[in-house]
């Protein structure tokens, strides 16, 4: 079954390219890189009430809570790898308000505000959560100024942990950690191109995110196949605790 997984997720990997930087294990840090201007945008922060630090991790919450707006800043650096051409990464930052936690790395499509730091997820193709931590932490930079985040993130990072963090950790066993598998627990047909298809669908999307009693709760839907569906995870262990396909609970049964 472990093997499946690592098959399966490496389809869908958020990273389109095996750079040869990596298999050479060149190390380009970020700061020799060409990028954009820093720019000012916004972003959406799952955050909810923490327990004390004993329960660290868990939020404490009975009602939804929809993702708070951040600002942040955004830039893309660029990355030429021979003759395969150029690669981009879109990188954003921010820092929470409530708890201080920082976030750098490779945008995503929620971010979840929890007591060790920021976590990202992002839904590939193939219907896994594929999460990613943030580059820089805040026990390793206490500061409020996104500035002295970037200058930090450029000058520690380099783009092997780029690539690293867009697939889920360093090797097999950290990525499987870093996986939330959907087809688990939705009809088999959910992220293709219709029920008859084994083609993986590229419209299946996250419609929106939030918190419910301290669980992620996604909506996704797939109009290539007509599916339309609710997953609650819990952000600590990745797992799924529920879902409901086309208002039936579908998991657990």
């Amino acid at each position: 079954m472990k093997m499946i997984y690592l098959l399966l997720l490496g389809c869908f990997l958020q990273s389109a390219t095996i750079f040869a930087a990596e298999s050479a294990d060149i190390a380009i840090k970020l700061k020799n890189l060409k990028h954009t201007s820093w720019e000012n945008s916004t972003n959406k922060l799952l955050t909810g009430e923490t327990r004390s630090p004993i329960f660290a991790n868990e939020f404490l919450t009975a009602a939804a809570r929809t993702p708070v707006q951040v600002n942040s800043k955004k830039t893309t650096y660029e990355y030429e790898v021979g003759q395969y051409g150029t690669s981009s990464y879109s990188i954003v930052t921010f820092i929470s308000d409530k708890t201080h936690n920082i976030w750098i790395g490779p945008k995503q499509d929620f971010y979840v505000d929890l007591d060790s730091g920021i976590l990202g997820g992002k839904l590939s193709p193939g219907g896994f959560i594929i999460w990613c931590e943030s580059m820089v932490l805040k026990q390793n930079l206490k500061t409020t100024n996104l500035t002295e985040v970037i200058q930090k993130f450029e000058e520690d990072t380099d783009i092997n942990a780029i690539d690293r963090a867009l697939q889920g950790g360093q090797n097999d066993e950290v990525r499987l950690r870093h996986l939330t598998n959907l087809r688990r627990v939705f009809n088999t047909w959910a992220f293709t191109d219709g029920p008859f298809s084994s083609t993986t669908s590229p419209s299946a999307r996250l419609v929106s995110s939030e918190l419910v009693d301290g669980q992620v709760k996604l909506q996704l839907e797939n109009p290539a196949s007509q599916f339309v569906g609710e997953a609650w995870i819990d952000p600590v262990t990745k797992k799924v605790t529920k879902a409901v396909e086309s208002g039936k609970q579908v998991f657990p049964r």
